[in-house]
């Protein structure tokens, strides 16, 4: 039911859909057109014809759509109808489902429209950020929309009207900072989103331009550690065990697709043998054996009954969302209803690297930038609308396109380096590893198992028994965490994310709280750092072209990718001396710039105004690329 009182609904629109041979508008063509004019729930009119392509339909187009030959055989060209629809569109703005596409086909073919258009891609991707599928159909069916004969003009055309007004229905209960903060964020880019919700913006919302967190702070103080009182170990009984996996046991007679196997029950046995002597187990297990379960059920019991820690790893994040979100459940479940265990008795919690973790402090500092494109303004007005309601902050739960996963890191908590947030204010991974320190079954995977190796601990809660699922990946992901990868794409990325930071510390030194001196010795170093990153690049490029250069040497040694192993014979090549040459160049330009990072960092951290007005993060990020540059220095050297 559409609420009348939504100012845009009072507006007039046009649905807009077409049918094509294929996605290039210079080879394909229009094979049918579908409009909708409406305004709010009333439909004024429609629009529909068929178009003659001047080609034979491909058989892929003719099965998705269900339009053949023959329909088109008496149909107008596109020449011939372009006034009939030219008038029904007249000015109103335009509603399609990836809009561009649409735009385009019809400036392709001889129709140059100039009316205003909005996406209802775009709208879903903010509104509805949870959502995994942002297709018409998918998204019609969430909604309980009825999509009519699917990839046909008038009928997406009616689902996309439809589509719109829940989308805008969706809009209209955020509250009126949120609002304003997306159509800040839209006047940025350049991005016609503010436009269209300018209306649902209360006057005088505008007076709380930050994003609110008071929800997220009240999160934090539930996550507090529990403590653990428990003195002496209450062993697991065995037979309590076989009866829940057995033939006739709780499992059994709980899933009607239970499916006994002996060599589970044995895989059980033998965890709880290994948990009660605090002894080490190693078990190979064939595909079908239920090693999940296996391993869990002792596991969990053990962990309740004895108040410690058990971490399970797992080889990729998928994997561990499974374990959370289907096997402990159930598993909890049969603990509860067997009587081992007291109701919610087991806490478990899933743990990941910082990555995943959005940073409140990164997004209020990427959205505060004087400018941004429309993929930066999108993505921060998703992260926005999904902060409302998260209980995370875990990118799993929203759906991140190419371009957002592209952009993510600039708004994660990141790999590495200090941040403010973790011992103080809004953060969403200090709130993860607060809510991990309560758990007894913290589930990881293996790269923030080994990363945690590698940093000497501090990323996991202390724990007293391990799990390692997969373990045949260990030894890969080991060669990753404590190897080291680096690409020439880190040169350009780390002197952008410099230049960005430099850009922002000039922007906050403009204030009134710096005195001329600060802002002539900001001044300063901004200019010789911005000054060193060109002959930085240069130096960084000519490296890397030598070592391309030396791989390619080799070509016709290599059998199975481009992988060259650095032995004396390699040394002793000439071009090993010009690398060497090189990267002693580049190190050099890199120890000046540290040199600078790092007096810079202590200059700004002697100043006693900085916490809460963004200089804490613009420290952070300095800081972080600080460590990288060691990292590079030192194990290059």
């Amino acid at each position: 039911v559409l609420d009348s009182r939504i100012p845009i609904l009072e507006e007039t629109f046009v649905s807009l859909d077409l049918e094509t041979t294929g996605l290039d508008p210079n080879v394909d063509q229009i094979i049918e057109i579908g409009a909708v004019k409406f305004c709010g729930h009333e439909i004024l009119g429609t629009f529909e014809t068929y178009i003659d392509p001047h080609m034979l339909i491909p058989k892929f187009i003719e099965r998705l759509t269900g339009i053949n030959q023959n329909m088109l055989e008496n149909a107008p060209v596109f020449l011939d109808v372009i006034s009939d629809l030219t008038n029904f569109l007249g000015e109103y703005p335009i509603i399609a489902h990836n809009v561009a596409f649409d735009i385009r086909f019809l400036s392709t073919k001889g129709l140059r429209l100039t009316n205003k258009t909005y996406d209802t891609w775009d709208l879903a991707s903010v509104f509805l950020p949870r959502a995994m599928d942002y297709s018409l159909p998918i998204l019609s069916k969430k909604l309980g929309i009825d999509p009519g004969k699917s990839h046909r003009a008038l009928d997406d055309a009616q689902t996309t009207r439809q589509l719109f007004l829940e989308l805008i229905q969706h809009a209209s209960k955020l509250d009126g900072a949120t609002i304003h903060r997306i159509i800040s964020l839209s006047r940025k880019s350049g991005w016609n989103i503010g436009d269209l919700i300018q209306s649902l913006e209360p006057s005088g919302s505008g007076s709380n331009i930050y994003a609110d967190f008071q929800s997220l702070e009240e999160k934090l103080k539930k996550g507090n550690a529990r403590s653990s009182n428990k003195k002496t170990q209450e062993l697991l009984d065995e037979q309590d065990m076989r009866s829940l996996v057995s033939s006739s046991g709780l499992m059994a007679q709980s899933f009607p697709g239970f499916e006994y196997r002996p060599q589970q029950e044995s895989m059980v046995l033998a965890v709880t043998k290994a948990l009660n002597e605090g002894r080490h187990l190693i078990v190979e297990g064939a595909t079908g054996v239920g090693k999940s379960i296996a391993y869990l059920l002792p596991s969990m019991l053990y962990a309740a009954k004895n108040d410690v820690k058990v971490v399970v790893s797992t080889n990729t994040i998928n994997l561990q969302e499974q374990l959370l979100e289907k096997d402990i459940p159930k598993l909890k479940l049969i603990l509860e209803c067997s009587g081992l265990i007291d109701r919610d008795q087991i806490r478990a919690v899933s743990l990941k690297g910082r990555g995943n973790y959005l940073c409140a402090r990164r997004w209020e500092s990427l959205s505060s930038s004087d400018q941004l494109s429309v993929d930066e303004a999108r993505l921060l007005s998703k992260c926005l609308v999904w902060m409302q309601t998260t209980e995370t902050g875990d990118r799993s739960e929203i759906n991140l396109t190419r371009k957002d996963r592209s952009l993510w890191f600039r708004l994660s908590a990141g790999e590495r380096g200090k941040c403010p947030g973790l011992k103080e204010g809004d953060c969403f991974l200090r709130l993860s590893r607060q809510r991990s320190e309560s758990a007894d079954i913290i589930v990881v995977n293996h790269a923030l198992l080994l990363s945690d190796l590698a940093h000497g601990g501090g990323l996991i809660p202390t724990y007293d028994h391990l799990v390692i699922d997969e373990a045949h990946h260990i030894e890969d992901e080991a060669t990753r965490q404590l190897g080291l990868q680096v690409s020439q794409e880190w040169g350009r990325e780390n002197l952008d994310s410099l230049e960005r930071s430099l850009t922002s510390l000039l922007r906050l030194q403009s204030g009134p709280v710096f005195s001329d001196a600060q802002r002539e010795y900001i001044r300063d170093v901004d200019t010789k750092i911005k000054a060193d990153i060109p002959k930085m690049l240069r130096s960084w490029d000519d490296t890397w072209s030598l070592i391309f250069e030396l791989m390619a040497s080799y070509e016709s040694e290599f059998n199975f990718g481009l992988q060259l192993r650095i032995t004396q014979s390699v040394r002793n090549q000439p071009k090993w001396d010009q690398l060497e040459i090189s990267w002693d160049n580049c190190s050099i330009n890199l120890d000046q710039t540290q040199m600078r990072i790092e007096r810079l960092i202590q200059y700004l951290e002697d100043l006693d105004f900085g916490k809460g007005m963004g200089l804490d993060l613009i420290i952070s990020d300095l800081d972080n690329l600080l460590d990288g540059i060691i990292e590079i220095r030192n194990r290059m050297n």
